[in-house]
């Protein structure tokens, strides 16, 4: 049966991979896209780093979608091509030819968990710090002439030209302070990289001035200002919860557990999230493998539509769920109840449909 077990698992593994490859591109290029805009590209290294990055971050999502498409493009074949009822004929049942796909699913279970607790927080930093790292790269940190270029969070930087390594006819928007909103206005400006690694915007001719939130405004001019931006400048913002690994994470909820109550549902929310869906591979394989070996004669794309429908559907009563918790509803009920569903779902169809003779 060892030879069964790995001829079933290759037909599962192989449309999976192919699975894999194809929507982490589709999910790459669609976040790298205004990323690469930004920076503007840069050296190869740094670019499959970025790759390589972003492809861990999107793992914990890619994986089960992609063990969900291979799932049902292996029985929906087997069960196309007699194989199914040859097995049968040899008092092999469903749920043995199962048996394999469900211990993979199990896997993939515990490897989605340290994706979605570890390794998925880390791309997400690594894509942010490599962003950061070939933006400052480009001359005058990739300010755009003609354009409204983010410098960093809470910076905006217009400038209308820019020649000879100087932006000419400058507007410099500083909103960090809420309450103080500073515009830079200059003739010139240009930014460089110090000895210690720090930035320094050079500035010639201008103004300053500072719009307090009581109307009150100060204006101060200039001829030659010199401003020093630290290493890093600001330019990687503090961690979002989807960065955190699970440690960071309980700080964060502890943190705000004592400040605004939608702040800490929604890190409640997410912790549960990274939990309920490393789950589901294993509630996906439970359900695509009845379905596929049922539908396999409907269409040549049963596959295809069986695993977007899941897949789909899923996300769908998540979303539907996730909402109810700021109606009042418990954040455990909330989250996990998509994973109830599937799993009753799913064990249903499995042990009434493995029984059916499937010609």
């Amino acid at each position: 049966m060892k030879l069964f077990d790995r001829y079933v698992l290759r037909e599962v593994l192989v449309p999976s991979l192919v699975a894999f490859l194809v929507l982490a591109v589709v999910m790459i290029v669609s976040r790298l896209f205004d990323v690469l805009v930004l920076v503007g590209g840069g050296s190869f290294y740094l670019l499959i780093a970025l790759i390589f990055c972003a492809v861990v971050a999107v793992s914990g999502f890619v994986i089960p979608a992609a063990f969900l498409v291979g799932c049902s493009v292996a029985f929906t074949r087997l069960s196309a091509d007699m194989e199914v009822v040859a097995a049968r004929s040899l008092g092999i049942s469903v749920r043995r030819m199962a048996r394999p796909v469900l211990f993979l699913g199990a896997f993939l279970v515990f490897v989605v968990l340290m994706v979605n607790l570890y390794v998925a927080p880390w791309g997400m930093r690594g894509v942010k710090a490599i962003a950061v790292r070939m933006l400052l790269n480009r001359e005058n940190m990739g300010v755009v002439q003609d354009a409204f270029s983010p410098l960093f969070e809470g910076v905006t930087v217009y400038a209308e030209e820019i020649k000879d390594g100087w932006m000419r006819d400058v507007l410099i928007f500083d909103y960090r302070d809420k309450r103080h909103l500073k515009v830079v206005e200059a003739e010139k400006c240009k930014i460089t990289r110090s000895p210690d690694g720090s930035f320094v915007m050079k500035l010639k001719k201008g103004r300053i001035t500072v719009v307090s939130d009581d109307g009150s405004s100060e204006v101060l001019l200039f001829e030659k200002m010199v401003q020093r931006i630290s290493k890093g400048g600001g330019l990687i913002s503090k961690p979002t919860k989807k960065e955190l690994i699970i440690s960071e994470l309980f700080r964060r909820l502890e943190r705000e557990r004592h400040r605004k109550k939608r702040s800490y549902i929604d890190v409640l929310v997410h912790l549960h999230k990274r939990f309920s869906l490393a789950l589901t591979p294993i509630l996906f394989a439970l359900i695509a493998i009845p379905l596929s070996i049922t539908f396999h004669r409907d269409s040549r794309w049963s596959s295809l539509v069986i695993s977007v429908v899941l897949f789909v559907g899923y996300y769908a009563l998540l979303s539907v769920f996730q909402n109810l918790v700021y109606k009042g509803v418990p954040v455990l009920l909330s989250v996990w109840a998509p994973n109830v569903i599937y799993l009753a779902l799913g064990v249903y169809l499995f042990f009434k449909k493995t029984d059916v003779f499937a010609a």
